[in-house]
């Protein structure tokens, strides 16, 4: 099988069955394509867990976008991104015109109340199992434990921010002296890194131009999409942290100034967006559609998506040139501990956010023992469990 081929069916399987946010995806995209298939590293996997942490844009989708361009390329990078995209645009789309024929919201709170304890059990085991791997001293413990209690503690979008930044510090601080090798001398070449810095420019060029042009779009379709691209293109440059984190920029954005959802449509977009497989961000194409039909929803997805995915490129090769830097691997060093505690604080903020009865221990249980000890794929997991759940709690 080809290289893009094994992209396309990997992650358009990945996406048709990766229900529950981005960690619950990164978890999937971690047992598939590390521990089965072999096709990254962990160490590989790890550094782009980092850098995804450390730039603008949903987490899971730049993790993807990292691996098929380390995999293909850059086309490997779009094939990866659209196949892992695709399922939940597909049924969110349905979804979204389902809800404003109908006027109501399908039935997924049991759905939903199922696969939550099960992600929460999924991320805690790939938490856990990372730190076992790639936590090597009692300073990258204390880290990891740091940021885990910081995130629990204290928890938004700045304490992530400044926990990331600390890390990268404490890293550079400590570890610089155990990478650094005097003897050694590494060529970076100027002409490398404009060629790699080049596309910076341009992008954000695109950014400061598209937010002007719509004024002059009017209320025609046309007009819309051409807001809605800009709009979702420049929310997903200030997006760090993962989706979660966005969804109060977008209420206020899309519900208190705008008015283009009322409170009750925007909460619904973003319960589906829950319980479809990929992203949470794909509530994007839920209001896309409202506003401009079919077309809005996919220029709003692909204005979510694409951006980050371009920088998350444009680092990797940046990155690339610089990765046997003692300061380059200082500081990943420590932002490696971070983001295990983030996964670990993420799994802890899943069980805070479960159904507390007895039948969500036991969903939760039960898949800590599927996955622990007879190591059963995620793909079959996460479904299984939201159906046992709509059953349960019907």
């Amino acid at each position: 099988m080809s290289k893009n081929k094994y992209l396309f069916s990997t992650f358009l399987k990945i996406g048709s069955t990766a229900f529950g946010g981005f960690m619950a995806l990164i978890s999937v995209i971690k047992d598939q394509l590390v521990d089965k298939d072999r096709k990254i590293n962990d160490e590989a996997f790890a550094n782009a867990l980092s850098l995804a942490a450390v730039l603008p844009g949903p987490m899971a989708v730049n993790v993807v976008s990292f691996v098929g361009y380390k995999m293909n390329g850059f086309t490997g990078a779009l094939i990866a991104m659209l196949a892992v995209i695709l399922p939940s645009f597909l049924l969110i789309y349905g979804l979204s015109v389902a809800y404003f024929e109908l006027g109501t919201l399908p039935a997924v709170d049991h759905i939903f109340a199922g696969i939550t304890p099960a992600v929460a059990a999924i991320v805690f085991s790939v938490g856990i199992n990372m730190a076992r791997k790639h936590l090597t001293n009692i300073s990258q413990a204390i880290i990891m434990v740091l940021a885990a209690v910081a995130l629990l503690g204290i928890g938004g979008y700045m304490t992530t921010i400044l926990v990331l930044i600390a890390s990268a510090i404490a890293g550079y601080l400590i570890y610089q002296k155990d990478f650094q090798d005097p003897t050694e001398q590494i060529p970076i070449h100027t002409k490398d890194v404009l060629r790699t810095l080049l596309p910076i420019p341009l992008a954000i060029l695109l950014v400061l131009i598209l937010p002007l042009i719509q004024p002059y779009t009017g209320d025609s379709l046309g007009g819309k999409i051409v807001n809605l691209s800009a709009l979702f293109g420049g929310l997903s440059l200030t997006l760090f942290g993962g989706g979660y984190v966005m969804i109060p920029t977008m209420n206020d954005l899309f519900v208190e100034q705008l008015g283009w959802l009322n409170s009750q449509e925007f909460s619904d977009g973003i319960a589906l967006g829950q319980v479809t497989p990929g992203p949470i961000l794909i509530t994007a194409a839920f209001i896309g559609y409202k506003m401009a039909g079919f077309g809005g929803a996919l220029c709003s997805t692909i204005s979510i998506f694409l951006p980050p995915a371009l920088i998350m490129i444009m680092a990797t090769r940046f990155i690339a040139l610089f990765k046997e830097l003692a300061t380059v691997k200082a500081i990943f060093f420590g932002l490696r501990a971070a983001i295990i505690g983030l996964i670990i604080s993420a799994s802890i903020i899943l069980v805070r956010e479960m159904d507390h009865s007895w039948k969500s221990w036991m969903i939760l249980a039960v898949v800590l023992v599927l996955v622990i000890k007879y190591k059963m794929k995620l793909v079959y997991l996460i479904p299984l469990s939201g159906l046992s759940g709509y059953f349960l709690f019907a």
